[in-house]
């Protein structure tokens, strides 16, 4: 559980002090009780044609953009520099082998979150992992974690790097790139000139949110920046079909944190033997601008000496998380401006788990739709 930072809840908005404003109201209202909760499409009788950009496609961004679609007939348009939408919710396919390399697992404690993983247990998008289900029920996206990234909206704009936002006459604009043609991070008024949007919500890691907040002049900068994200080298690993090994592993006082056999997850009906090897927060640290071959080699081997596996593998891969999980929160739903039209969400505002990352959507959501006069029917 990651420590929280110093931004008590209280029966009402949380008001943070800004130098330009005197205190703005920055955080929607607490969320509404869960005996409430809506589902999508229930909405209340006024509609709203104004457009909205989200910058981030992860689960806090798309929950978001599910819950306003409810509420707005405009246009809203997600931007994201990956491949794909779904952010950590991420899979991969290497020569037949299905590798769920990001988020690995849900678990819910919130009614609210509960209720939207089973429904997609109903409809066969996700399923209960029993193997791994000790203190709580664990959930994963069926075929793979990536199948839980699909909340519906009108467009969504991969491989996208959005740099720079600028605010003209109350409406954004946004500076938008080609991801492969700059660097991660990269923040300024660069390639091409997007808009206008009535609103902004930033649905970044809190590193990346605080450097373009600072980018834009914005005071949000501030607690984005105070927050801390581990990273997390992921390993997969590729074996000939019927290589024996364990399923799970959760070594102690080693460099991997997290080991999985991918075919025992449910679902999976590969043939060849794939396993997805995570290290530690500690580990990955320490390592983290290390060459990727080098930390590869290294993590193959540890995980040979845990596991006892007898062959070599015929394939492996790596990818970086620089910013998994959260390490201090702001312990709130959201972040809201309304003077300016600007919200920032994501896992890190409230933990550091993928229901986090659900419930500050939601809650990024409400927040516009409290202060546009609209109203979410339970």
């Amino acid at each position: 559980m990651p420590a929280r930072l110093g931004l008590r809840r209280r029966p009402g908005p949380l008001v943070l002090p800004c130098p330009a404003a005197g205190g703005i109201e920055v955080v929607a209202p607490p969320l509404k009780p869960l005996a409430q909760a809506p589902g999508i499409g229930q909405v209340g009788s006024v509609k709203n044609t104004q457009n909205i950009a989200i910058i981030g496609a992860g689960l806090a961004g798309l929950t978001a953009a599910a819950y306003l679609r409810a509420g707005y007939e405009g246009e809203i348009v997600i931007f994201d520099k990956g491949r794909r939408p779904g952010g950590r919710l991420a899979a991969r396919r290497h020569q037949g082998v299905l590798f769920n390399h990001g988020a690995q697992f849900a678990t819910a404690r919130n009614p609210r979150f509960l209720a939207w993983l089973q429904a997609r247990v109903a409809d066969g998008r996700a399923a209960l992992w029993p193997e791994t289900s000790i203190n709580h029920d664990r959930y994963v996206g069926l075929p793979d974690m990536n199948a839980l990234a699909d909340a519906p909206i009108s467009a969504v704009e991969t491989g996208r790097h959005v740099s720079f936002a600028e605010q003209q006459g109350g409406q954004w604009y946004l500076y938008v790139n080609d991801a492969k043609l700059v660097a991660p991070g990269h923040v300024g008024p660069t390639g091409s000139r997007i808009g206008p949007f009535d609103r902004l919500i930033l649905a970044l890691p809190a590193p990346q949110a605080a450097a373009f907040l600072a980018g834009i002049g914005h005071y949000f900068a501030e607690p984005a920046s105070i927050v801390t994200m581990a990273p997390c080298w992921t390993v997969m690993l590729g074996f000939p079909p019927g290589t024996a090994g364990p399923d799970i592993l959760l070594p102690a006082h080693s460099p991997l944190s997290w080991v999985a056999r991918e075919a025992c997850r449910p679902g999976n009906r590969d043939a060849s033997v794939g396993y997805t090897v995570q290290a530690s927060p500690a580990w990955s640290r320490a390592h983290l601008e290390d060459d990727a071959q080098a930390v590869q080699d290294m993590l193959a081997r540890e995980f040979i000496a845990l596991s006892g596996v007898a062959a070599d593998p015929d394939f492996t891969a790596t990818h970086r998380w620089r910013y998994a999980q959260s390490e201090i929160s702001l312990g709130v739903p959201c972040l809201w401006d309304e003077e300016r039209n600007l919200g920032v969400c994501g896992d890190w505002c409230m933990g550091n788990r993928l229901e986090s990352a659900f419930c500050s959507g939601v809650g990024m959501a409400e927040a516009i739709l409290a202060h546009t006069s609209m109203s979410v029917r339970g």
